[in-house]
Protein backbone atom coordinates (compact mmCIF):
# COMPACT_ATOMS: atom_id res chain seq x y z
CA UNK A 1 0.00 0.00 0.00
CA UNK A 2 3.31 2.53 0.84
CA UNK A 3 4.31 1.61 -2.61
CA UNK A 4 1.41 2.37 -4.13
CA UNK A 5 0.90 5.61 -2.76
CA UNK A 6 4.89 6.74 -2.79
CA UNK A 7 4.66 6.07 -6.74
CA UNK A 8 1.34 8.39 -6.72
CA UNK A 9 3.24 11.28 -4.89
CA UNK A 10 6.14 10.94 -7.33
CA UNK A 11 3.73 11.40 -10.55
CA UNK A 12 1.94 14.02 -9.08
CA UNK A 13 5.26 15.95 -8.02
CA UNK A 14 6.43 15.65 -11.62
CA UNK A 15 3.61 16.71 -13.13
CA UNK A 16 3.22 19.58 -11.21
CA UNK A 17 6.42 20.51 -11.72
CA UNK A 18 6.08 20.12 -15.79
CA UNK A 19 2.94 22.40 -15.18
CA UNK A 20 5.21 24.81 -13.44
CA UNK A 21 7.91 24.86 -15.71
CA UNK A 22 5.67 24.74 -19.08
CA UNK A 23 3.90 28.23 -17.23
CA UNK A 24 6.70 29.80 -16.86
CA UNK A 25 7.84 29.66 -20.17
CA UNK A 26 4.41 31.11 -21.53
CA UNK A 27 5.41 34.07 -19.33
CA UNK A 28 8.78 34.55 -20.52
CA UNK A 29 7.54 34.22 -24.41
CA UNK A 30 4.46 37.16 -23.82
CA UNK A 31 6.95 39.40 -21.75
CA UNK A 32 9.65 39.23 -24.71
CA UNK A 33 6.80 40.03 -27.25
CA UNK A 34 5.51 42.84 -25.28
CA UNK A 35 9.10 44.41 -25.33
CA UNK A 36 9.43 43.91 -28.99
CA UNK A 37 6.13 45.61 -29.21
CA UNK A 38 7.13 48.64 -27.06
CA UNK A 39 10.50 48.93 -28.96
CA UNK A 40 8.44 49.09 -32.73
CA UNK A 41 6.15 51.01 -31.88
CA UNK A 42 8.41 53.81 -29.59
CA UNK A 43 10.93 53.36 -33.42
CA UNK A 44 8.07 54.40 -35.56
CA UNK A 45 6.81 57.12 -33.17
CA UNK A 46 10.43 58.82 -33.67
CA UNK A 47 9.83 58.47 -37.22
CA UNK A 48 6.88 60.45 -37.54
CA UNK A 49 6.71 62.81 -34.96
CA UNK A 50 9.51 65.88 -34.53
CA UNK A 51 10.03 67.74 -32.21
CA UNK A 52 8.09 71.23 -32.26
CA UNK A 53 11.08 73.01 -31.52
CA UNK A 54 14.00 71.19 -33.74
CA UNK A 55 14.30 74.24 -36.09
CA UNK A 56 15.41 76.35 -33.24
CA UNK A 57 18.87 74.95 -32.12
CA UNK A 58 20.62 77.86 -31.48
CA UNK A 59 22.05 79.03 -28.19
CA UNK A 60 19.45 81.12 -26.24
CA UNK A 61 21.86 84.59 -26.46
CA UNK A 62 22.02 87.26 -26.28
CA UNK A 63 23.88 87.71 -29.87
CA UNK A 64 25.95 91.24 -30.51
CA UNK A 65 26.43 93.03 -33.78
CA UNK A 66 28.18 95.99 -34.35
CA UNK A 67 27.67 97.86 -37.35
CA UNK A 68 28.95 101.34 -39.24
CA UNK A 69 25.93 103.88 -39.94
CA UNK A 70 23.71 103.48 -42.73
CA UNK A 71 25.24 99.90 -43.20
CA UNK A 72 23.11 96.86 -44.35
CA UNK A 73 23.30 93.87 -43.06
CA UNK A 74 21.06 90.13 -43.46
CA UNK A 75 19.67 89.70 -39.54
CA UNK A 76 19.36 85.94 -40.48
CA UNK A 77 23.23 85.75 -40.96
CA UNK A 78 23.76 86.68 -37.17
CA UNK A 79 21.94 83.27 -36.74
CA UNK A 80 23.76 80.74 -38.71
CA UNK A 81 22.43 77.65 -37.45
CA UNK A 82 19.19 78.50 -38.38
CA UNK A 83 20.21 77.95 -42.18
CA UNK A 84 21.41 74.39 -41.04
CA UNK A 85 18.40 73.52 -39.05
CA UNK A 86 15.70 74.24 -41.25
CA UNK A 87 15.37 76.78 -44.22
CA UNK A 88 12.62 77.49 -43.84
CA UNK A 89 12.68 79.52 -40.79
CA UNK A 90 11.62 83.55 -41.11
CA UNK A 91 13.69 86.13 -39.11
CA UNK A 92 11.03 88.90 -38.11
CA UNK A 93 11.87 92.28 -36.24
CA UNK A 94 10.88 96.33 -36.63
CA UNK A 95 12.53 97.77 -33.94
CA UNK A 96 15.86 99.07 -34.88
CA UNK A 97 17.26 101.82 -36.57
CA UNK A 98 20.49 101.52 -38.90
CA UNK A 99 20.76 105.13 -39.46
CA UNK A 100 20.99 106.71 -36.30
CA UNK A 101 24.76 105.75 -33.81
CA UNK A 102 23.84 103.89 -30.53
CA UNK A 103 23.36 100.94 -28.88
CA UNK A 104 19.67 99.11 -29.47
CA UNK A 105 18.50 96.11 -27.51
CA UNK A 106 16.70 94.65 -30.78
CA UNK A 107 14.07 91.96 -29.91
CA UNK A 108 14.20 88.93 -32.95
CA UNK A 109 11.21 86.71 -33.44
CA UNK A 110 11.95 83.37 -35.15
CA UNK A 111 9.22 81.76 -37.25
CA UNK A 112 9.32 78.16 -39.08
CA UNK A 113 7.33 76.54 -41.02
CA UNK A 114 4.51 74.82 -38.49
CA UNK A 115 3.74 78.36 -37.66
CA UNK A 116 6.11 78.10 -34.02
CA UNK A 117 7.80 81.09 -32.72
CA UNK A 118 10.80 81.57 -30.53
CA UNK A 119 12.30 85.00 -29.42
CA UNK A 120 16.28 85.65 -29.22
CA UNK A 121 17.64 89.25 -27.87
CA UNK A 122 20.04 90.62 -30.20
CA UNK A 123 22.35 93.77 -28.76
CA UNK A 124 22.96 96.04 -31.72
CA UNK A 125 25.77 98.99 -32.14
CA UNK A 126 25.58 101.54 -34.68
CA UNK A 127 28.52 103.26 -35.32
CA UNK A 128 30.34 106.42 -36.76
CA UNK A 129 33.89 105.61 -37.73
CA UNK A 130 34.31 107.63 -40.77
CA UNK A 131 35.70 110.90 -40.80
CA UNK A 132 34.21 114.34 -43.10
CA UNK A 133 35.86 115.85 -45.69
CA UNK A 134 36.62 119.32 -46.49
CA UNK A 135 37.01 120.91 -50.02
CA UNK A 136 39.44 123.87 -49.74
CA UNK A 137 41.58 124.55 -53.04
CA UNK A 138 45.24 126.56 -52.86
CA UNK A 139 44.65 129.58 -54.25
CA UNK A 140 46.63 132.27 -55.31
CA UNK A 141 45.74 136.28 -54.61
CA UNK A 142 47.80 139.47 -56.15
CA UNK A 143 48.71 141.97 -53.26
CA UNK A 144 46.41 144.64 -51.91
CA UNK A 145 43.11 142.65 -52.43
CA UNK A 146 40.66 140.87 -50.09
CA UNK A 147 40.98 137.71 -48.36
CA UNK A 148 37.82 135.39 -46.97
CA UNK A 149 39.37 132.40 -45.39
CA UNK A 150 36.21 130.60 -45.78
CA UNK A 151 35.09 131.19 -49.32
CA UNK A 152 34.72 128.41 -51.49
CA UNK A 153 35.72 125.96 -48.45
CA UNK A 154 33.42 123.61 -47.70
CA UNK A 155 33.19 120.35 -44.89
CA UNK A 156 30.70 117.52 -45.33
CA UNK A 157 30.21 114.11 -43.03
CA UNK A 158 27.98 110.76 -44.17
CA UNK A 159 26.21 111.34 -41.39
CA UNK A 160 25.78 114.68 -40.00
CA UNK A 161 25.59 116.34 -43.32
CA UNK A 162 27.07 119.90 -43.58
CA UNK A 163 29.11 120.55 -41.30
CA UNK A 164 30.87 123.81 -43.06
CA UNK A 165 30.19 125.74 -39.95
CA UNK A 166 32.48 123.83 -37.55
CA UNK A 167 35.52 124.43 -39.81
CA UNK A 168 38.57 125.76 -37.32
CA UNK A 169 41.07 127.67 -39.44
CA UNK A 170 44.54 128.38 -38.53
CA UNK A 171 47.14 130.51 -39.77
CA UNK A 172 46.87 134.31 -41.22
CA UNK A 173 47.66 136.10 -44.70
CA UNK A 174 49.59 139.21 -44.57
CA UNK A 175 47.88 140.21 -48.25
CA UNK A 176 50.33 143.46 -48.38
CA UNK A 177 53.26 141.33 -48.92
CA UNK A 178 53.64 138.43 -51.56
CA UNK A 179 54.51 134.84 -50.59
CA UNK A 180 52.88 131.70 -49.51
CA UNK A 181 50.85 131.33 -46.31
CA UNK A 182 49.97 128.29 -45.31
CA UNK A 183 46.56 127.80 -43.38
CA UNK A 184 45.07 125.02 -41.80
CA UNK A 185 41.33 123.89 -41.73
CA UNK A 186 40.04 121.33 -38.91
CA UNK A 187 36.47 119.77 -38.55
CA UNK A 188 35.04 117.28 -36.34
CA UNK A 189 31.73 115.53 -36.40
CA UNK A 190 29.57 114.58 -33.44
CA UNK A 191 31.18 111.07 -32.98
CA UNK A 192 34.62 113.23 -33.00
CA UNK A 193 36.05 112.43 -35.94
CA UNK A 194 38.44 114.46 -37.05
CA UNK A 195 39.83 115.94 -40.58
CA UNK A 196 42.50 118.37 -41.11
CA UNK A 197 43.71 119.89 -44.19
CA UNK A 198 46.67 122.59 -45.18
CA UNK A 199 45.76 125.26 -47.80
CA UNK A 200 47.97 127.46 -49.47
CA UNK A 201 47.56 130.97 -50.25
CA UNK A 202 49.50 132.23 -52.55
CA UNK A 203 49.83 136.06 -52.65
CA UNK A 204 51.95 138.10 -56.15
CA UNK A 205 52.78 141.43 -56.87
CA UNK A 206 50.36 143.10 -58.83
CA UNK A 207 51.34 142.57 -62.49
CA UNK A 208 52.06 145.60 -64.11
CA UNK A 209 53.38 145.97 -68.00
CA UNK A 210 56.81 148.09 -68.55
CA UNK A 211 56.52 152.01 -69.28
CA UNK A 212 52.70 151.33 -67.50
CA UNK A 213 52.88 154.47 -64.69
CA UNK A 214 51.14 157.14 -66.10
CA UNK A 215 53.30 160.25 -65.73
CA UNK A 216 51.48 163.73 -66.07
CA UNK A 217 53.48 166.79 -65.90
CA UNK A 218 51.45 169.97 -66.02
CA UNK A 219 53.32 172.85 -67.43
CA UNK A 220 54.38 174.67 -63.75
CA UNK A 221 56.05 171.66 -63.22
CA UNK A 222 57.64 171.97 -66.37
CA UNK A 223 58.79 175.68 -65.82
CA UNK A 224 59.98 174.46 -63.03
CA UNK A 225 62.18 171.76 -63.76
CA UNK A 226 63.59 174.06 -66.39
CA UNK A 227 64.55 176.46 -64.30
CA UNK A 228 66.13 174.12 -61.61
CA UNK A 229 68.17 172.85 -64.49
CA UNK A 230 69.50 176.19 -65.95
CA UNK A 231 70.14 177.27 -62.55
CA UNK A 232 72.36 174.31 -61.55
CA UNK A 233 74.21 174.43 -65.11
CA UNK A 234 78.24 175.06 -64.61
CA UNK A 235 79.41 177.74 -67.03
CA UNK A 236 80.26 176.54 -70.41
CA UNK A 237 78.10 173.37 -69.54
CA UNK A 238 76.24 172.16 -72.85
CA UNK A 239 72.27 172.82 -71.76
CA UNK A 240 70.45 169.70 -70.56
CA UNK A 241 66.96 168.99 -72.29
CA UNK A 242 64.42 168.86 -69.86
CA UNK A 243 62.59 164.98 -69.77
CA UNK A 244 59.95 164.73 -72.13
CA UNK A 245 56.56 162.92 -70.45
CA UNK A 246 56.10 159.50 -71.84
CA UNK A 247 52.59 157.80 -72.83
CA UNK A 248 52.12 154.50 -71.17
CA UNK A 249 52.08 151.80 -73.33
CA UNK A 250 49.24 149.49 -72.93
CA UNK A 251 48.47 145.95 -74.58
CA UNK A 252 45.91 145.54 -76.66
CA UNK A 253 42.80 143.41 -75.11
CA UNK A 254 43.81 144.75 -71.24
CA UNK A 255 41.83 145.80 -68.41
CA UNK A 256 44.12 147.88 -65.93
CA UNK A 257 42.61 147.74 -62.63
CA UNK A 258 44.10 149.21 -59.47
CA UNK A 259 47.82 148.76 -61.40
CA UNK A 260 47.16 145.32 -61.94
CA UNK A 261 46.97 144.27 -66.03
CA UNK A 262 44.00 141.77 -66.83
CA UNK A 263 44.12 140.26 -69.93
CA UNK A 264 40.64 139.70 -71.84
CA UNK A 265 38.72 137.79 -74.60
CA UNK A 266 35.77 139.07 -76.08
CA UNK A 267 33.80 135.76 -75.83
CA UNK A 268 30.39 137.36 -75.41
CA UNK A 269 27.77 135.10 -74.10
CA UNK A 270 28.13 132.15 -76.51
CA UNK A 271 31.79 131.55 -74.93
CA UNK A 272 32.41 133.73 -72.17
CA UNK A 273 31.82 131.71 -69.59
CA UNK A 274 34.15 128.73 -70.88
CA UNK A 275 36.73 131.01 -71.78
CA UNK A 276 37.23 132.20 -67.50
CA UNK A 277 36.22 128.54 -66.64
CA UNK A 278 39.24 127.24 -68.92
CA UNK A 279 41.55 129.60 -66.86
CA UNK A 280 40.35 131.27 -63.97
CA UNK A 281 43.51 132.96 -62.70
CA UNK A 282 44.37 134.36 -66.25
CA UNK A 283 41.67 135.62 -68.58
CA UNK A 284 38.61 137.50 -68.47
CA UNK A 285 36.23 137.91 -71.13
CA UNK A 286 33.28 140.03 -72.17
CA UNK A 287 29.79 138.54 -71.58
CA UNK A 288 26.86 140.92 -71.98
CA UNK A 289 26.38 143.99 -73.64
CA UNK A 290 28.63 144.58 -76.85
CA UNK A 291 30.32 141.64 -77.26
CA UNK A 292 32.96 143.28 -78.72
CA UNK A 293 35.10 145.99 -76.44
CA UNK A 294 35.23 149.30 -78.72
CA UNK A 295 36.07 152.37 -76.30
CA UNK A 296 34.00 154.41 -79.03
CA UNK A 297 30.75 152.46 -79.82
CA UNK A 298 29.14 154.37 -77.24
CA UNK A 299 27.51 150.94 -75.69
CA UNK A 300 27.90 149.22 -72.36
CA UNK A 301 30.85 145.80 -72.55
CA UNK A 302 29.90 143.60 -69.71
CA UNK A 303 32.98 141.65 -68.21
CA UNK A 304 33.34 138.72 -66.22
CA UNK A 305 35.98 137.05 -64.35
CA UNK A 306 36.58 134.50 -61.38
CA UNK A 307 37.53 134.97 -57.88
CA UNK A 308 39.68 133.82 -56.37
CA UNK A 309 41.05 134.54 -59.59
CA UNK A 310 42.14 136.89 -62.40
CA UNK A 311 38.63 139.33 -60.94
CA UNK A 312 39.85 139.50 -57.40
CA UNK A 313 41.46 142.56 -58.05
CA UNK A 314 37.81 144.30 -58.09
CA UNK A 315 37.76 143.84 -54.39
CA UNK A 316 40.49 147.00 -54.70
CA UNK A 317 37.97 149.40 -56.44
CA UNK A 318 36.31 152.27 -55.21
CA UNK A 319 34.10 154.97 -56.48
CA UNK A 320 35.84 157.49 -58.29
CA UNK A 321 38.86 154.66 -59.11
CA UNK A 322 39.86 154.98 -62.84
CA UNK A 323 39.55 152.04 -64.89
CA UNK A 324 41.53 152.02 -68.31
CA UNK A 325 40.17 149.58 -71.43
CA UNK A 326 42.25 148.93 -74.33
CA UNK A 327 40.49 147.26 -77.41
CA UNK A 328 41.86 144.67 -79.97
CA UNK A 329 44.21 147.37 -81.55
CA UNK A 330 45.35 148.69 -78.45
CA UNK A 331 43.47 151.85 -77.73
CA UNK A 332 42.83 152.43 -74.25
CA UNK A 333 39.72 154.43 -73.63
CA UNK A 334 39.29 155.71 -69.49
CA UNK A 335 35.78 154.29 -67.16
CA UNK A 336 35.78 155.88 -63.99
CA UNK A 337 33.77 154.23 -61.48
CA UNK A 338 30.07 155.31 -60.31
CA UNK A 339 28.64 152.59 -58.62
CA UNK A 340 29.00 149.38 -56.78
CA UNK A 341 26.44 147.10 -56.06
CA UNK A 342 26.02 143.51 -54.84
CA UNK A 343 23.30 141.62 -56.56
CA UNK A 344 22.25 138.37 -56.80
CA UNK A 345 22.48 135.78 -60.28
CA UNK A 346 18.66 137.23 -61.74
CA UNK A 347 20.33 140.41 -61.42
CA UNK A 348 18.61 141.83 -58.52
CA UNK A 349 20.27 143.78 -55.92
CA UNK A 350 20.46 142.00 -52.28
CA UNK A 351 18.45 143.87 -50.09
CA UNK A 352 16.24 145.33 -52.01
CA UNK A 353 15.25 143.54 -54.73
CA UNK A 354 15.83 146.17 -57.39
CA UNK A 355 16.62 144.21 -60.86
CA UNK A 356 19.34 145.72 -62.54
CA UNK A 357 19.42 143.08 -65.15
CA UNK A 358 18.92 145.35 -68.22
CA UNK A 359 21.42 147.80 -66.82
CA UNK A 360 24.33 145.24 -66.60
CA UNK A 361 23.97 143.21 -69.37
CA UNK A 362 22.28 145.68 -71.61
CA UNK A 363 23.95 147.43 -74.63
CA UNK A 364 22.39 150.80 -73.93
CA UNK A 365 23.17 154.02 -71.15
CA UNK A 366 26.17 155.73 -73.10
CA UNK A 367 30.07 154.56 -73.64
CA UNK A 368 30.54 152.05 -70.09
CA UNK A 369 31.67 149.10 -68.84
CA UNK A 370 29.87 146.67 -66.28
CA UNK A 371 32.46 144.12 -64.36
CA UNK A 372 30.96 141.40 -62.44
CA UNK A 373 32.78 138.48 -60.54
CA UNK A 374 31.02 136.08 -58.06
CA UNK A 375 31.59 136.37 -54.46
CA UNK A 376 29.72 133.48 -53.76
CA UNK A 377 26.82 130.91 -54.94
CA UNK A 378 24.45 133.20 -54.99
CA UNK A 379 25.70 136.86 -54.28
CA UNK A 380 27.85 139.04 -57.38
CA UNK A 381 29.68 141.63 -57.37
CA UNK A 382 29.21 144.33 -60.14
CA UNK A 383 30.67 147.40 -61.06
CA UNK A 384 29.62 150.26 -62.80
CA UNK A 385 32.35 152.89 -64.82
CA UNK A 386 31.63 155.37 -67.61
CA UNK A 387 33.90 156.93 -69.69
CA UNK A 388 35.73 160.14 -68.77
Amino acid sequence: MKAVLYKFLVVGYTIAIAVGAFSLLLFSVQINHFADTHEESSRMEKQTTKPANDSFKIASGPYYKKIECNEKFKMIDIFPTIKQADSNVQVTNTDYDITKVGTTLVTVTLKNELGEKTTRLLILEVVDTKAPTIVAENIQLYVGTSFDAMHEVTAHDEVDGDITQKIEVKGSVNLQQSGEYPLEYQVSDTSHNTTKINRTVTVIPNEVVSNNELVVASKNDTTSTQEDSAANQKPGAVPVAPPVATAPAYQPSSLYIAGVQVPYQNGGQGAGQGIIDGNPYGVASTWGGASVQSGNDGQNTHFIGHTPGIFSVLFSVGIGSTIIVTDSAGTPTAYVVNNILHLDDAGSELGTGTSYWDVTVGAGGGERITLQTCISDTENLMIFASAS
